[in-house]
């Protein structure tokens, strides 16, 4: 009997340290499992956050806001709209046309509600600003989330800045019609050629046949060989301003060559008088004598000379004078256009020489003509520069290396 009851609490024991043993196998294996389930949520949230990082820098250096939308139009968390025109903090269920443009209504031609009617991409464009000079350019590109059922769940937009690249194209756009426009007035200048020269053949005729006694006797035609003297004056004057017309829009490859400074000027200079009589203004030459020449290519430096006399012109008020100076300075020659505008504001003296960056409304500067300058004057070893105060006028100089003679000194005009 007591060996029975020995036997069976042996039994017992050895079933107690057996399942003791077990269960302690089977903890440390649920540990172990446990242990690799946290390092691996580790190296998922680590993934995860630099994945986060990633997206979020590319995001911002390609101007680039990712929002989830829902079938009702408004954001789910966790929105991006800092690269819109919509407000930086907002809350996820609120409208994104509210979101991310500050609209009222949906926009018109959505790409996220095509793209849930469609469940594939879908791409547009939205226009913000009021007036043109404050327009801004994105692109929206909506991309479906569909769900185990295969239903679209929500949408994903991607909105990307792209107003500069629309500027550059509406801006090299304009460049392709100035060039057209240009070879028309060519055209135009050049069959204006014909009857000028008609007009003052029969003018020359006319003012000598005005000198027959008879006429001259008559006092009604006593002032008409001074009529036919101006007609003729003017008619010459359209001519030289035809010719220099054709000069400008002729493209051929110049040669440097040893340029009077003073006749290069005036014959820019002859291309903004009627303009600047129009809106009466002065235009006055201070060019010394024996001032020394450059060798430099003429249409080019005439095109620089013509794009400051124009910039001067819309900045100088009605009844204001520019001033075109030329002065030697050591190894240089130094042109100055002086107009006495509101000057240039300091927050845009950096930016000025920058391509595309104007101040001048729509449709009247391209923000290219200080940039081309500059250009042109590098390769002339020359320089531009700029003294300006605010309310009172700009002064932009010219630069040039004066032209070398043989035996290495500086050629006089």
């Amino acid at each position: 009997m007591l060996w029975d009851v020995l036997i069976a609490v042996v039994a017992i024991a050895g079933t107690f340290a057996l399942m003791q043993r077990k269960m302690r196998k089977e903890f440390l294996r649920r540990d172990g499992w446990r242990e690799n389930v946290e390092a691996e949520l580790a190296r998922l949230r680590v993934k995860e956050s630099t994945q986060g990082a990633q997206l979020a820098a590319m995001s911002q250096g390609l101007k680039l806001a990712v929002t989830p939308v829902g079938p009702d139009m408004r954001v789910l968390p966790p929105p991006d709209v800092k690269s819109c025109e919509g407000k930086c903090e907002t809350k996820p269920g609120e409208p994104c046309y509210q979101v991310l443009w500050n609209r009222s209504e949906v926009c018109e031609d959505c790409p996220a509600t095509r793209s849930f009617e469609s469940g594939n991409a879908e791409a547009g464009e939205v226009v913000t600003g009021s007036g043109p000079g404050d327009r801004q350019y994105y692109q929206v590109i909506t991309s479906p989330v569909h769900g185990p059922n295969g239903q679209v769940t929500h949408v994903l937009e991607m909105v990307r800045d792209v107003s500069d690249r629309r500027r550059i194209e509406m801006q090299l756009l304009q460049a392709g019609k100035m060039a057209a426009l240009g070879e028309l007035a060519a055209s135009i200048a050049h069959e204006m050629n014909n009857p000028l020269a008609s007009i003052s053949a029969y003018a020359e005729q006319l003012v000598e046949a005005a000198k027959h006694p008879a006429l001259t006797a008559l006092p009604e035609f006593r002032k008409f060989p001074g009529h036919l003297t101006v007609i003729r004056k003017n008619v010459k004057r359209c001519s030289e301003i035809m010719r220099t017309l054709l000069d400008f829009a002729r493209q051929k490859e110049e040669a440097p060559e040893l340029l009077d400074l003073e006749s290069a000027l005036v014959e820019t200079m002859a291309l903004v008088e009627f303009d600047a009589r129009h809106q009466g203004i002065t235009v006055e030459r201070q060019i010394p004598e024996g001032l020394s020449r450059v060798r430099c290519q003429r249409g080019e430096l005439q095109q620089v000379f013509l794009n400051l006399l124009t910039n001067a012109l819309d900045a100088s008020p009605p009844g204001s004078t520019i001033s075109v100076r030329a002065r030697d300075a050591e190894d240089e020659i130094a042109i100055e256009f002086e107009d006495h505008g509101c000057g240039i504001p300091e927050a845009n003296r950096e930016q000025i020489f920058s391509p595309f960056f104007t101040t001048k409304p729509q449709g009247k500067g391209t923000g290219l003509g200080l940039a081309i300058c500059t250009r042109i004057l590098k390769r002339m070893r020359g320089r531009l520069t700029f003294a300006t105060h605010e309310g009172q006028g700009t002064t932009f100089t010219v630069w040039l290396a004066k032209a070398q003679s043989p035996a290495g000194n500086s050629e006089a005009a």
